[in-house]
């Protein structure tokens, strides 16, 4: 089951980066409502994407890259099957705001957990969500 979750957070910062890329969305694009099943964390995606639509905001270049997917052995959250520990680095992607450089994205490091809705692994919530200095 990790193999599988680690499969569908990748999935998702595929989607996430093409997303930011393209300056944000007014709705959740199919790929995130496969990946993401919790309704929470669907709702903070939504924020997110809207957030950035509205305010202007984009990447471009560089790319998401997960460094690191451990194993939250035994730990579950609010009905989640599994967990991982995520580290992403997207410093080589640079955030801009209507056209104009603002620097180089961030390295974050979560907790997700993961849980199986008809059949499929999707996203279920997070904790834990920071910003680092390194993986």
């Amino acid at each position: 089951m990790y193999a599988e979750a680690e499969q569908i957070y990748r999935r998702y910062l595929v989607e996430d980066y093409r997303v930011a890329k393209a300056g944000g969305a007014t709705k959740l694009t199919p790929e995130f409502l496969a990946v993401i099943g919790g309704e929470k964390l669907r709702d903070w995606k939504l924020g997110e994407i809207r957030a950035a639509k509205k305010g202007g905001y984009s990447i471009r270049g560089g790319s998401y890259v997960l460094v690191y997917a451990k194993r939250l052995a035994e730990q579950t959250r609010n009905g989640s099957d599994v967990g991982l520990s995520v580290c992403v680095d997207a410093r080589s992607a640079i955030i801009y705001r209507k056209g104009r450089k603002l620097g180089p994205s961030l390295v974050v490091q979560e907790d997700m957990f993961f849980k199986r809705l008809d059949g499929a692994m999707k996203m279920w919530t997070n904790a834990n969500a920071r910003s680092v200095t390194k993986c």
